[in-house]
């Protein structure tokens, strides 16, 4: 199977931070905590989720943080301040930052292009 989201979720090591990350997205994780739930070293942990998800553990909780964000944004009237506190981010400018770099647009030109759709 190659390297990726159904493949870590079948792996008994990452299937336990992907169900408190997924349970938690706006939990302020840090690489320490989630290596301390695998029951390894944040090195060995870094390495094992990068070969089996096909990305870096932070990367993979960046990109669920804005596809969560684009869902709402397409969907609910949630201010973006509101909605950058409540998926963890500490200020609406780091999350306007990081929505740019994932998403290659500004959460308010995502909302006013994607609203009303199911996916893009």
């Amino acid at each position: 199977m190659p390297p990726g989201w159904l493949r870590a979720v079948a792996d008994d090591q990452l299937r336990p931070i992907l169900t408190a990350i997924h349970a938690q997205p706006a939990h302020p994780w840090t690489l320490a905590t989630l290596a301390r739930i695998s029951a390894m070293s944040r090195t060995t942990f870094s390495e094992h989720f990068r070969v089996v998800a096909g990305i870096p553990p932070m990367t993979y909780l960046k990109r669920l943080r804005i596809h969560l964000a684009e869902r709402s944004l397409r969907t609910e009237d949630t201010p973006i301040g509101k909605l950058a506190a409540d998926l963890g981010y500490g200020s609406d400018s780091s999350f306007n930052n990081t929505f740019k770099s994932v998403s290659d647009i500004s959460p308010f030109n995502y909302r006013k292009k994607y609203r009303g759709t199911l996916a893009v």
